[in-house]
């Protein structure tokens, strides 16, 4: 082998080592990045769930509980839809969505009596009418009921900050169920309905119970309605009762029955966190 042969080995051999180190030398400082970044992102992480934590436990309330027809959704067209094809089978007069608005709030029994002629609030027929409106509602209960703007916005950003949800209505416990549930599917821990005239709001025993179930004083709740019967049932539970302009009452009746905040939108809820 000649002399320039033996440097070009010599040549091709030192480039070939240097490629090797400088490969090795790239993957060590890969590896290093690589480490770091994940270590920083580990470290953010829990930075983040630690900053969550403290503002968790700096906040007054920790749960909120909320009516559901007028706070959460728009149910008056599916409601005055029902009641009104029952009376007209019956050969009753029809009310205006306006004139139902006005009856709802205290339950669908109590709609029914007040939307029945007055020659006509016998028991059996409030019975039979009432009977005959839930057959059609619950099978109609969702066609065009819909959740106000901003309320799914509100529902994240409360989940997001890891607070507890629950629904409480004077209408039936299986349609405000079949409501809560299709609506808002995952949000609410609990939602609960009518399940005896004993216990309507503003009987504050079932906003009661579901504080202890949700594990929370009832002063660490926020109750969210759009009615007289809403604020009272908040006053009655000893919560903080939060009344909404979106729904079917004026703010002069959420005032007059207790109510200690008045929102115009849902997200204005987050504030009083």
């Amino acid at each position: 082998m000649n002399l320039s042969e033996s440097l070009k080995n010599l040549c091709n051999y030192n480039l070939a080592a240097f490629k090797s180190v400088l490969i090795s030398e790239i993957c060590v400082k890969l590896f290093f990045i690589l480490n770091f970044v994940n270590f920083a992102k580990n470290l953010t992480n829990f930075a983040v769930k630690i900053i969550t934590q403290y503002q968790y436990k700096k906040m007054k309330f920790k749960a909120v509980l909320f009516d559901l027809d007028g706070t959460l959704v728009n149910s008056l067209i599916d409601i005055a839809d029902s009641i009104n094809k029952v009376l007209q089978e019956r050969n009753f007069p029809t009310h205006s969505y306006e004139v139902i608005n006005d009856f709802i709030g205290s339950g669908l029994r109590n709609l029914v009596t007040k939307a029945l002629p007055e020659t006509h609030k016998d028991e059996a027929t409030i019975e039979s009418t009432f009977q005959a409106m839930m057959t059609n509602y619950r099978e109609n209960c969702t066609n065009k009921t819909i959740a106000y703007d901003g309320i799914i916005e509100l529902l994240d950003e409360l989940k997001s900050k890891n607070i507890k949800l629950a629904v409480l209505s004077n209408k039936a416990d299986e349609l405000t169920k079949k409501i809560g549930l299709t609506l808002f599917p995952d949000y609410f821990e609990i939602v609960m309905g009518l399940k005896s005239e004993a216990t309507k709001k503003p009987n504050p025993s079932a906003a009661i119970e579901i504080s202890k179930d949700l594990g929370f004083s009832a002063e660490e709740v926020l109750y969210v309605g759009d009615s007289g019967i809403d604020m009272q049932t908040a006053k009655n539970a000893n919560m903080h009762a939060v009344g909404v302009l979106w729904g079917y009452r004026p703010e002069e009746e959420l005032k007059a029955e207790g109510a200690q905040s008045i929102i115009n939108h849902p997200l204005e809820l987050l504030e009083l966190l």
